[in-house]
């Protein structure tokens, strides 16, 4: 196991997820809930607390990149958190 600290982590939301139509409906497929929770905030709090990556890069389709935005900044706070949306 390799510690991340110094490592910058780059998630790729760009697929418009046209095989889970019938799921998200309007939605990103990466914001699909589950358990409550977006499958997204799963991937960033893995990357964030078990790995501690210096940095999380969240690459978007500009078609939901604004859900993606103002879910990362209402859940993801603070100055220890640092993941930004492209």
């Amino acid at each position: 196991q390799y510690p991340m600290q110094d490592f910058e982590v780059i998630v790729n939301c760009t697929s418009r997820g046209r095989s889970l139509e019938t799921l998200v409906d309007d939605l990103s497929k990466y914001m699909l809930p589950i358990a409550n929770k977006p499958l997204l905030g799963y991937l960033l709090e893995l990357f964030q607390s078990k790995y501690q990556a210096a940095r999380v890069t969240v690459i978007v389709n500009p078609s939901n990149r604004q859900e993606i935005e103002k879910y990362v900044s209402e859940t993801f706070k603070g100055p220890a958190k640092k993941i930004s949306v492209y």
